[in-house]
């Protein structure tokens, strides 16, 4: 039965699913446990959308423990792919040291890779916005 509810479903949303249980209506109950694995198996198959919700799981402690160097290795598997709040959240690491080792020049080349990227969604010109700014910081 829970295969005929799943079937149709990507491993992101089966996650996402888990993640939020009968919440969204899908009849599934709430399984953080199963919600991370489908990240990860999503994430590993390259999906943008689950490394970067395993990056901010692990940035802000939800639902695990809080783990910075986690979170960055993440953060950068999105950015490299395009994820605009990935390239800035990484650029935040770098300026700040979280995860790895404050690195000024890093931050910078993050700031702007996300400042020049136009990708749209939401919440996508706020982190577009501020990665312009931080780059009127370091000139």
């Amino acid at each position: 039965e829970l295969y005929s509810k799943t079937k149709d479903f990507d491993q992101y949303e089966l996650g996402y699913i888990y993640a939020n249980g009968d919440f969204l209506g899908e009849g599934l109950p709430l399984n953080i446990e199963k919600a991370l694995n489908c990240y990860y198996n999503s994430a590993s198959m390259g999906n943008v959308l689950a490394m970067f919700n395993l990056a901010t799981t692990y940035d802000l402690g939800i639902i695990v423990k809080q783990n910075f160097k986690e979170a960055k290795k993440f953060y950068e598997r999105a950015a490299i792919k395009g994820h605009l709040a990935a390239q800035y959240m990484l650029g935040n690491y770098y300026e700040e040291g979280k995860g790895v080792e404050s690195d000024i020049e890093k931050a910078v080349k993050w700031y702007k890779t996300a400042c020049d990227n136009n990708s749209s969604g939401i919440g996508f010109d706020f982190f577009k916005t501020e990665a312009c700014e931080k780059l009127k910081i370091y000139k």
